[in-house]
């Protein structure tokens, strides 16, 4: 339950703009291959492999949650859209990581 203090806290804040001063990539991985270098590649490969593993599996689990949802009847057009941006946001994440290990690949010419 939320109380009506609570009610109106929330009401004032889903009337606020979204923040139009976006965050800068923060995550670990973008971290990690910052500080590693030319003698590091197998290294960054490695570390591309963890995590394309991680969002596969973060993929695997928005998939059973919304196919539970669905099941449950609690699948709504606005969870919908949720789901689809999580999913989005994972593909996306994914494709990075393609792109990153394909110009690791060229830069440094490996097999």
């Amino acid at each position: 339950r939320i109380t009506e203090k609570g009610r109106q806290t929330l009401d004032d804040w889903l009337l606020v703009p979204v923040s139009d001063d976006p965050k800068p990539l923060r995550d670990e991985l973008s971290l990690k291959l910052l500080f590693l270098d030319e003698d590091n590649i197998e290294r960054m490969r490695e570390q591309i492999r963890q995590q394309r593993s991680i969002y596969l599996t973060r993929l695997a689990r928005i998939v059973r949650r919304r196919k539970r949802l669905e099941k449950a009847g609690l699948s709504t057009k606005v969870t919908s859209l949720i789901m689809d941006g999580a999913e989005m946001r994972v593909h996306a994440d994914l494709g990075w990581l393609d792109h990153v290990e394909r110009k690791i690949v060229r830069t440094f010419a490996l097999p």
